[in-house]
């Protein structure tokens, strides 16, 4: 698989994926505007997900974490709504501590987002202020809103057009609710940026330690020199220090817990010099492989 594949093979594509998880239903289906209600009973953790439309999600009951790329995290709970643009990697939690998940979720292109913004007075909106999530805390007149779109609900998938109206009428109320119209600002910023994937979860879900930081920075959706300087942002070391670390860690692992010799594991953890592998790890370790061996042998 290519290195570019990797992260589509990995990931939860919404709302196409929507269409075979038996905890999703479709209130509405019309080109790129579609409404799901997804009632959620089990544990989610870490589970990465894209989008290549625009998405608004309201949160019926219970509580969601939500973590960006560059790990801006929020939470979530009953009443809440979170505009989510597209081409956005996000990592979604929720434990069912206090009962099932339940949430509407709006997608949307950007087409009919541009429309929208069309209506807008253009005089009124500031500066574009750049965020990856926009969250709006729970409100009497979302709620009302949302009450009033699920007793529709049997004739949304009847009239389709309905749901263009309805959409409309939530971004308006969007604005309206956002001090200072954050909210137009907010949109009018989108799409401007290649999708990144959150560099955390990408280093721990990659067991690959033969990745190099070029296929790890692709892995992540960067370029190598973003790469390069949101990961020593993130982890106040460079990729290359992060990976030789980690390199060294999995092969004192295998050492003590596996009867490879020290060529398959020098080989095992990225290093192709076998001579290279043992200095590293003698500088790391204050002793070689060999001697690690030998001495827990020996104990």
């Amino acid at each position: 698989m290519k290195t570019s594949d990797y992260s589509r093979a990995k990931t939860l594509l919404i709302p196409q994926a929507f269409e075979r998880l038996s905890d999703a239903s479709c209130l509405t289906h019309c080109g790129d505007l579609s409404i799901y209600r997804r009632k959620i009973l089990n544990n989610i953790e870490g589970v990465e997900f894209y989008t290549d439309l625009h998405c608004i999600a309201y949160i019926l009951q219970g509580k969601e974490r939500f973590t960006s790329f560059n790990n801006e995290s929020v939470v979530l709970k009953q009443g809440d709504l979170l505009f989510i643009p597209k081409k956005q990697y996000l990592i979604s939690d929720y434990k069912n501590d206090e009962g099932p998940l339940e949430a509407l979720l709006f997608f949307f292109s950007d087409l009919y987002l541009k429309n929208w913004l069309l209506n807008r007075p253009a005089d009124q909106i500031s500066s574009p202020q750049r965020q990856a999530l926009f969250y709006i805390h729970r409100s009497s007149a979302l709620s009302i809103f949302m009450t009033s779109l699920l007793s529709t609900a049997e004739i949304l998938k009847d009239i389709t057009c309905l749901a263009d109206g309805k959409l409309h009428e939530l971004l308006t109320l969007m604005d309206f609710l956002s001090p200072k119209r954050e909210f137009r600002n907010f949109v009018t910023s989108v799409g401007s940026e290649n999708a990144k994937r959150n560099i955390l979860h990408v280093l721990s879900e990659c067991k690959g330690l033969k990745l190099s930081i070029a296929e790890l920075a692709e892995l992540s959706g960067r370029s190598l020199s973003s790469f390069q300087r949101d990961f020593k942002k993130e982890f106040k070391q460079s990729p290359g220090q992060w990976l030789q670390k980690q390199r060294l860690l999995h092969a004192h692992a295998l050492i003590q817990n596996t009867k490879k010799s020290i060529t398959e594991i020098a080989f095992d953890t990225g290093y192709e010099s076998v001579s290279h592998f043992i200095k590293k790890y003698s500088d790391c370790f204050g002793q070689t492989p060999g001697q690690s061996r030998k001495f827990l042998n020996l104990t």
